[in-house]
């Protein structure tokens, strides 16, 4: 019997590609049937749910769906599922990380080079709806030969991130935060360094939770530009803007944050003048479903 995949993904409503599941629990790929979109405040009891999709999942959902079998996150992170949950129930767990890598990268590209050319503190005049302005008196264009770049990850992402910056000769050093062997710690960045722009891209966990603080801010930054695109809630949004208001830090350009529904507009930080906020949209491309698809299609043929 064909059972239901749902996601909460309205982006994949126009997608031609669905999946069910058969009598061994294996999926496999089927010409035609419905998706099932829903929003979360759709979300009910459904037995035939097997497999769930999307961003908004909460292990409270469990008990909506008894017989799901498959949950794919479109996150490379997965704070708020519990795995060992998940194997007890038999639930197979997969997520986006790798997907997006090389948007992300080329996202604090674009960051980087225009805050290298541009003041940020005054380029967006949010008395004026937030139209850009760019006026001579406010550029103060810095070579990319006199960048120094700080970043706090050692994954795909910073990976790809440094690549490019070395393509553009820009001076870079990633750093781990958890010891990963092979890598340099954080703890040896010396006290006073100079970078123009401090980057965050590390995982949240117990760890990690408002890991940039007071102290961090002061031992790292030294008039940088700060730069999250991890995520939010490893900012100490107090501590930051304090960092912001002290001088450590020029300004703070944040594309992931703390308790978001969609609008920076209701983030009351992301109206202070030197903080410039983007809608978690450091991993988006036009590519979104085809690199999601082809994902789901390949692990639908493998376990076929």
């Amino acid at each position: 019997m064909d059972q239901v995949i749902l996601t909460d993904w309205e982006i994949t409503a126009s997608a031609s590609s669905h999946y069910s599941l058969n009598e061994k629990h294996k999926f496999h790929l089927e010409n035609t049937f419905s998706m099932k979109i829903v929003s979360l405040d759709e979300l009910r009891n459904d037995e035939h749910v097997v497999f769930y999709w999307g961003n908004k999942f909460r292990m409270p959902m469990l008990q909506n769906f008894p017989h799901l079998r498959w949950l794919h996150l479109g996150s490379s992170g997965h704070d708020n599922v519990k795995v060992s949950e998940l194997l007890k129930m038999e639930v197979k767990m997969t997520t986006s990380k790798g997907f997006y890598s090389g948007y992300v990268a080329e996202y604090l590209l674009s960051v980087v080079l225009f805050s290298s050319k541009f003041s940020l503190e005054t380029i967006f005049d949010k008395t004026k709806n937030s139209r850009l302005f760019i006026e001579k008196n406010n550029m103060f264009p810095t070579p990319l030969s006199d960048l120094s770049v700080l970043v706090f990850g050692t994954g795909e992402i910073a990976t790809a991130f440094k690549d490019l910056m070395l393509k553009l000769n820009v001076d870079i050093e990633c750093v781990s935060v958890s010891e990963r062997i092979g890598f340099k710690s954080w703890k040896e960045i010396v006290s006073g360094s100079t970078y123009t722009h401090v980057i965050s891209l590390i995982a949240l966990n117990e760890f990690t939770q408002s890991f940039f603080n007071n102290e961090v801010f002061s031992t790292i930054c030294n008039g940088s530009i700060f730069i999250n695109a991890g995520r939010g809630q490893t900012v100490d949004k107090v501590a930051l803007i304090a960092a912001i208001n002290n001088g450590l830090l020029q300004a703070a350009v944040l594309d992931t944050h703390t308790d978001f529904n969609g609008s920076c507009g209701e983030l009351s930080y992301c109206a202070h003048p030197k903080i410039l906020c983007s809608p978690h949209i450091a991993s988006w491309s036009n590519k979104f479903s085809e690199l999601q698809f082809r994902f789901l299609k390949q692990q639908v043929e493998f376990n076929s």
